[in-house]
This record gives C-alpha cells, sequence and structure tokens, in this order.
C-alpha cells in the first residue's frame, strides 16, 4: 500500500510543477486525467485547455448498467453516469477546443461545443515490416485465410455478450452451411468463458501486438457483433489499421462512417451473417477486394489527419490570446 501511495503521488507532483511553470496551454486527455489535477484548477483557471474526449461516457455508464444483474450495481452505475455527464459538460463549455475522436461524438456534444468541437479519428502507426503488404507471406496451409476473428475480452459486458452470440448462434449456423471457416477468439480468458470448443472455433487467449497484426493481416475477416457501450471501436481501429475487412454492426462502424463499410451483422438475422461469411470464405477476390478498399480509404483518413491535432492545439491556443 505504501508503495502504491507514492506511485500515486509522483504524477501528480509532476503535474503541479507543470501548471506551477505557468504553461501556454493545457490538454487533459480523457476526464479521468481528472484523478490527477484539479477539475477547478482547470476550469477557473486562465490557461487555456483542450479537452479530448474518447467517448460518450455517460452513455457508456448507462448502456453498462442495462448489463449489470445486480440493481444495486445498476443504480450505482447510473448515478455515476449523471456525475460523469455533469464534468464533461463543464468541461467542454469551459475547453478552448474539445477533440472528439468520431464524428458521431462531436454531433452527440454539439449543444455544448458549438464550433469549438472538433472530430479526429485516430490513427494508428503501423511497423514499416507490417505496412507492406509483401512482407505478409500468407501460411502454406491456408489456414489464417479461413479465419474469421472476434477480438475483446469477456471481462468487458460488451464483449461478452458479443462472444456469447457468437458461440451460440453464428458458430452453429455456419457449421449448418459447413462453411470452411474457423471464428478464432482472440483475449484473455476466452478459453475460460468459452469452455470447449466446436469443430469450428478455437480460443487463443492472449496475444503479442505483431502476432495480433499478422492476424489481422491474412484473416478472412473480423468480426465485430457489438451491440452495447458507446464511443469508438479500438478493435475496429486497429481492425481498419491492418487492412481487414470486417463485419460489424451499425454501433460498431459508428465514427467509422468515412470507411465507406456497409454495416452487415444483425444479430436477428443470424443465418444472412453466417451466408455472408460462406460466400466470403469461396470468393478469395472478393476478399482481396474488399482489403484492397480498407488499405485505401485508412491511408487517405491517414493523410487527411497529418498535423490536424497540431493545427488544432495552435488554433485553440490562438483563439484563446485574441
Amino acid at each position: 500500500a505504501p508503495r502504491l501511495s507514492i506511485w500515486r503521488r509522483i504524477p501528480r507532483q509532476a503535474i503541479r510543477a507543470g501548471l506551477a511553470a505557468r504553461p501556454d496551454m493545457i490538454v487533459v486527455d480523457h476526464i479521468q486525467a481528472l484523478a490527477n489535477v484539479s477539475m477547478w484548477r482547470l476550469v477557473l483557471g486562465r490557461t487555456p485547455f483542450v479537452f479530448i474526449a474518447h467517448n460518450v461516457t455517460p452513455d457508456t455508464l448507462v448502456d453498462g448498467a442495462r448489463l449489470r444483474t445486480s440493481r444495486l450495481s445498476a443504480l450505482f452505475l447510473r448515478i455515476e453516469a449523471v456525475q460523469a455527464w455533469l464534468i464533461e459538460a463543464l468541461l467542454l463549455r469551459r475547453a478552448a477546443r474539445t477533440v472528439f475522436i468520431s464524428d458521431s461524438d462531436a454531433r452527440h456534444y454539439r449543444g455544448l461545443t458549438g464550433a469549438k468541437g472538433v472530430a479526429l479519428c485516430p490513427v494508428i502507426e503501423r511497423s514499416a515490416q507490417a505496412s507492406d503488404p509483401k512482407a505478409i507471406a500468407p501460411p502454406s496451409d491456408g489456414v489464417d485465410q479461413r479465419r474469421v476473428l472476434f477480438i475483446g475480452s469477456p471481462g468487458f459486458p460488451p464483449n461478452r455478450a458479443a462472444i456469447d452470440w457468437i458461440t451460440h448462434a453464428l458458430a452453429p449456423a455456419l457449421l449448418a452451411l459447413d462453411a470452411p471457416a474457423i471464428v478464432t477468439f482472440i483475449g484473455k480468458v476466452t478459453r475460460e468463458h468459452i469452455g470447449s470448443a466446436t469443430a469450428n472455433v478455437e480460443t487463443l487467449g492472449f496475444v503479442a501486438d505483431d502476432e495480433m497484426e499478422r492476424l489481422l493481416g491474412t484473416c478472412l475477416c473480423m468480426l465485430s457483433p457489438v451491440v452495447h457501450g458507446s464511443g469508438l471501436k479500438i478493435k475496429m481501429l486497429e481492425a481498419f489499421a491492418a487492412g481487414a475487412p470486417v463485419m460489424a454492426t451499425p454501433l460498431s462502424l459508428q465514427g467509422f462512417e468515412f470507411m465507406g463499410v456497409e454495416a452487415l451483422l444483425d444479430l436477428d438475422l443470424t443465418e444472412a451473417a453466417a451466408r455472408h461469411i460462406l460466400a466470403l470464405a469461396q470468393d478469395p477476390v472478393a476478399v482481396e477486394a474488399a482489403r484492397t478498399q480498407v488499405r485505401e480509404r485508412w491511408a487517405a483518413h491517414s493523410r487527411q489527419r497529418e498535423g490536424a491535432l497540431v493545427d488544432t492545439l495552435i488554433d485553440a491556443r490562438a483563439a484563446r490570446t485574441r
């Protein structure tokens, strides 16, 4: 406990020292940063600050409450949602600029930010080797080209709901169609949660970043049947950066409208999803065309994002000094 207390004090002391030096600007990365800096110091101070909003935090908490089995736990999350909304509303009103990581979140809070809110979907930098499609050699046994990936731990309730739908509905539908596809789960404790895997299901557990990128770079597609939560889905971000085709729900694609990907997953239409996977597995040309489209659109997004955050910070500083 004393050691933990020391590690908590170190960043707070560094932040206090930085604020005492009277910086030209402060960047607040998510409301969780308020654990180390006083909100009132930000809101009442004269130093302009930029607030980076990762997601619509109150919506995430409210949706999480729907998945709780305990009424007391659900009530606690709803109270937290109200607190989070009040904190975010205050930061959004006071910030010189607010950077949202998706257009949908920027629209959600437009009434509080006005023109001060901008949307900048993140960019993931890939390794030089992984950025070269020729460097990714397909395996000789062709296993990867049959893999349909799901990435996420069942410890997060929206992921757990998605995993259960895949194992109890989609995987059996694929078996019924005799589809040459294997559903591969990646994430901590997925083996323990799923238990005995069926003929077309495998669990890899935790994998390192380079292996994750290889799997995304050679898979048939990545699944994101997520219907809970809010904000930009980081696994979708990683899939697009790796050039992987995706099958996702409208919620999973929220914030990725610039990718032009059709929402192909409806949890009430399991057979339709299974038939689409079957069609992909039987048509390597269509898979490669989808992969090429993802790479081209991601590259265009990356070019558009170059320097955008720096420009936003400069504009925010200039706006407060005029």
